[in-house]
This record gives structure tokens, C-alpha cells and sequence, in this order.
């Protein structure tokens, strides 16, 4: 996943926008809270890395299992 594309948690309200969209607000867009310093989001960013990663086995054992 590219960096701008990373899951990046608001402080202090918790929401998670990605690394471009955090860096161009000054309020959440779900709460309204004033935003101040992010943090990544580290457990939903590897969550995402695990269902691609699994995603991407998938369709490798699929292609493999394909009858000519």
C-alpha cells in the first residue's frame, strides 16, 4: 500500500482517515473534533496488509488449480 494511502489515527477522537486526507484536514470529518497530532493506525493497517496478503494466495492457488 502506497504511504500516502496509510491508515492514520485522529487525536484525540480515535477516527482514522488515510495519510493525505489527515494531513489536509484541521477537524474530523466524522465529529467534528479539532484535530491534532495523528498517529498510524497500526492494528488496521495490519489488517489490511493480512487480507491482501491472503487475497493475493488465493488467487495464486486458484491459477494453479486451473485444468487445461
Amino acid at each position: 500500500m502506497p504511504p500516502s494511502s496509510s491508515a492514520m489515527l485522529l487525536i484525540p477522537c480515535g477516527h482514522t482517515l488515510c495519510t493525505n486526507c489527515s494531513l489536509r484536514t484541521k477537524y474530523c470529518a466524522m465529529c467534528g473534533c479539532a484535530v491534532q497530532p495523528t498517529t498510524p493506525n497500526i492494528m488496521l493497517q495490519q489488517t489490511i496488509t493480512n487480507f491482501h496478503t491472503k487475497q493475493t494466495q488465493r488467487q495464486t492457488t486458484t491459477t494453479c488449480n486451473i485444468k487445461k
